[in-house]
């Protein structure tokens, strides 16, 4: 069971079937923020309501629920079962490659809906968690060039040796209470900028 009670929209065009898993999500403490018709009312309440999870129908009108998925996913990724009438590998392939988390056959029963969930919501932290760690790696690599561009700066204005240069960077980092990166940022600015003038100033005198 889980700790805390969910935000959750439905959608499904058969209104017996939305329904009843309502109601079997409401028995298991979740609260159900609305109910959709078709995969385009799906997308515009998943925008509008920001729910913690949708289970959808992949067989709706005008959109169907792997299209649906599709573009919910790409304003937000958010934890989506999806639903069928039948089961086979080809619909299980399709509803990953939509982007869903997790997959239901129809008539839902309360003993596969809770693992779904609990299946849907655990990947659903795993890429998120990947997604960060990703961001993480890609602003430290990007913050490494830019003080290693800084130190070459400092190296070739002070007639220093690197390691001079980072030690300098260093504490002027802490002598001003800024961060390395963001130190190593105003001098490249600096530097670009008395660049400019240089040249400007040559122009000129010429």
């Amino acid at each position: 069971m889980f700790l805390k009670q969910l935000k959750m929209l439905v959608a499904d065009d058969e209104s017996l079937i939305s329904l009843s898993i309502s109601e079997q999500l409401q028995g298991l403490g979740h609260e159900v923020i609305g109910t959709a018709q078709n995969g385009r009312e799906a997308i515009e309440m998943a925008e509008q309501y920001n729910p913690d999870l949708i289970i959808m129908d992949i067989k709706m009108p005008e959109v169907d629920g792997l299209k649906a998925t599709k573009v919910i996913n790409q304003r937000k990724i958010t934890p989506i079962i999806l639903l069928s009438g039948y089961s086979n590998e080809k619909i299980a392939q399709k509803a990953g490659e939509s982007g869903a988390f997790a997959y239901l056959t129809k008539p839902v029963d309360k003993r596969e809906l809770v693992p779904a969930i609990e299946i849907a919501l655990s990947r659903f932290h795993e890429l998120t968690n990947l997604k960060k760690e990703v961001s993480y790696l890609e602003q430290t690599i990007e913050a490494r060039k830019v003080i290693e561009r800084a130190k070459g700066i400092i190296m070739k204005r002070y007639d220093l040796s690197e390691s001079e240069a980072h030690l300098r960077l260093q504490k002027a980092s802490r002598d001003q209470n800024i961060k390395l990166v963001e130190l190593a940022k105003s001098i490249i600015f600096s530097e670009r900028l008395e660049s400019g003038l240089s040249v400007n100033k040559r122009k000129i005198n010429k």
